[in-house]
């Protein structure tokens, strides 16, 4: 069921928009350049094309085979692996850093999902984590309306994304610690409304933010 619903959720290429771009953007300033490059949750390789014009080495993993396709028509190195259930074998090789966008909280269990993530990983290297903010400033207006926050989900109809598990970014720091990470840069995309975002307060209260953005190392 899970293969099924993402090979057909992330069967057509992203339509990328000012909001999303705003993370991407953040990604990109931490991933820096001259680093080899595992892209986790790939998709059709927007993101992953980015972080390799910037000067690095990438490969790019996805659950969904569609998506692999895609990204591959775009000259990148790309596979089909459920990050979940990885190969024995490791094929792919040592990382500098990790980059799972949007990912975790569609993983069953988070503990292994980073268990599995340490053992890609080069000796000092780090991953970057993104994932939407339970505790955002419009997640908690909505909650106060009596609404669900938008990246909640309670089912798996055309137009949603998968998204199983839910974080607060005290909560992924704890998560984090728990397997050895140690947060060295914490921010976010934006804060503000749906498309609407209010300047500066991404750096004054990044716990408001829309998404989480963490970049961590291993001690």
């Amino acid at each position: 069921v899970i293969m099924q619903f993402n090979n057909r959720a992330y069967s057509k290429p992203w339509k990328t928009d000012s909001i999303n771009m705003l993370r991407v953007k953040k990604i990109l300033q931490l991933v820096g350049s001259g680093n080899r490059i595992l892209d986790v949750g790939c998709y059709e390789g927007t993101i992953s094309t980015l972080i390799k014009v910037q000067g690095n080495q990438v490969v790019g993993i996805d659950i969904s085979p569609n998506a692999v396709k895609l990204a591959t028509k775009k000259g990148l190195q790309a596979y089909a692996v459920n990050i979940e259930n990885p190969p024995k074998s490791n094929k792919l090789g040592k990382f500098d850093i990790i980059v799972a966008g949007e990912v975790i909280e569609h993983v069953f269990d988070p503990d292994s999902f980073l268990e599995t993530l340490k053992t890609l990983l080069n000796p000092k290297g780090s991953i970057i984590l993104t994932t939407p903010n339970l505790a955002g400033l419009g997640s908690r207006l909505s909650l106060l309306l009596g609404k669900l926050p938008w990246m909640i989900e309670n089912d798996l109809l055309p137009g949603k994304s998968g998204h199983i598990r839910y974080f607060t970014y005290q909560e992924l720091a704890k998560l984090l610690s728990r397997h050895n990470f140690k947060v060295e840069v914490f921010t976010t995309d934006s804060v503000g409304l749906s498309s609407v975002t209010i300047p500066l307060l991404d750096k004054i209260f990044p716990t408001l933010g829309r998404i989480i953005i963490v970049k961590a190392f291993l001690v």
